[in-house]
């Protein structure tokens, strides 16, 4: 799995963000595996995402995003205290 961590660095560092991408896609899954803080954890799924975007796989990039956010709930995602649009 680090290995495969290492060729997807590799691949963002050379602007291949497609290969970057479809190397990460199985070890997403299975990183907690090598152990490491969560903010280790994600960056190697930011790193995927970013991947994505810059790829043109949008619809995939906001899917991850979405599931991300799904997992942690946010104590101020129900609240609209804050004004949405400036007047």
């Amino acid at each position: 799995m680090v290995p495969a961590i290492y060729r997807a660095a590799l691949a963002f560092a050379d602007a291949d963000y497609a290969n970057c991408a479809r190397i990460l896609k199985p070890v997403a899954r299975e990183v907690v595996r090598i152990g490491g803080s969560g903010a280790q954890r994600e960056m190697i799924e930011d790193m995927r995402l970013i991947a994505l975007m810059r790829s043109d796989e949008a619809m995939r990039a906001r899917a991850l995003l979405d599931r991300r956010l799904h997992r942690r709930p946010s104590p101020r995602a129900g609240s609209a205290s804050w004004p949405l649009e400036a007047s």
